[in-house]
């Protein structure tokens, strides 16, 4: 079993060419961002393969980002990002703050559902349901992930 400082070496060595390689404008990387002081952009700070997230431990990955990053990070997050090169700045947009939103918005919809859907299975409900041929005005709809994140438009 390799320590710390070997794994990120052995990463180091996966990833030599694709450190030094040119990224290019609008591609999604995986890696880490930094927010420069009085700043509203986030730059790229360290990218890394997709092969090599799968291969590695994440807190080796996210060593090999503290370490081979572009600035200090006390401990880089991994994010999934996409690139926007202005003005020869490695800008970049978070796409993994979207993700977490629509993780965040889909499990609260799935419980609303999964409520109604019980409230639905009770007598007073079948009943009204079988006179009259739909269920009471409150379990008629079920709610669903069209317009879930409206708010955000």
């Amino acid at each position: 079993m390799h320590d710390d400082d070997d794994n990120g070496q052995l990463i180091y060595e996966d990833e030599e060419d694709f450190l030094d390689s040119d990224k290019h404008n609008e591609m999604y990387y995986i890696g880490s961002c930094i927010k420069p002081r009085n700043e509203h952009i986030l730059l790229l700070s360290c990218a890394i393969t997709p092969q090599s997230v799968l291969k590695y431990n994440i807190n080796d990955v996210r060593e090999y980002l503290h370490t081979y990053g572009m600035a200090y990070s006390f401990l880089p997050r991994v994010h999934i990002m996409k690139l926007y090169i202005i003005n020869d700045a490695y800008t970049v947009v978070l796409k993994t703050h979207w993700l977490r939103l629509v993780q965040r918005h889909m499990k609260k919809l799935f419980s609303e559902r999964m409520k109604i859907i019980n409230m639905r299975r009770s007598i007073n409900s079948r009943r009204y349901f079988e006179i009259h041929g739909k269920y009471p005005y409150e379990l008629n709809v079920l709610p669903s992930i069209y317009g879930m994140m409206k708010k955000y438009s």
